[in-house]
């Protein structure tokens, strides 16, 4: 019997069960990397943000509510809250 790592078993299963394929994983990186490009270095006013969450909502029903998709969305989007926290501290600073 062949030794497999536990990623490379998940892999396999996901694979037999149909899980998410590659091409899946391509479309949510390159969505997400669109995302925190165009709302970089974060937004501003409340109407940028709320662009940007009904963006991020759209972004996660395209893939189906994926948790894959869903977590790296919650990833960029708090990336965008802490750039935001960041610029508002060293303003407060001057």
């Amino acid at each position: 019997m062949a030794n497999y790592g536990l990623i490379e078993i998940r892999c396999i299963t996901l694979i037999r069960i149909g899980g998410i394929k590659t091409s899946a994983y391509n479309g949510i990186y390159r969505a997400v990397y669109d995302l925190h490009k165009r709302y970089m270095p974060c937004p501003v006013t409340m109407e940028q943000w709320e662009a940007a969450a009904h963006d991020f909502g759209e972004t996660s029903s395209k893939y189906s509510n994926d948790q894959f998709a869903i977590d790296m969305l919650i990833a960029v989007y708090s990336e965008l809250e802490r750039q935001w926290e960041t610029m508002h501290r060293k303003e407060g600073q001057q």
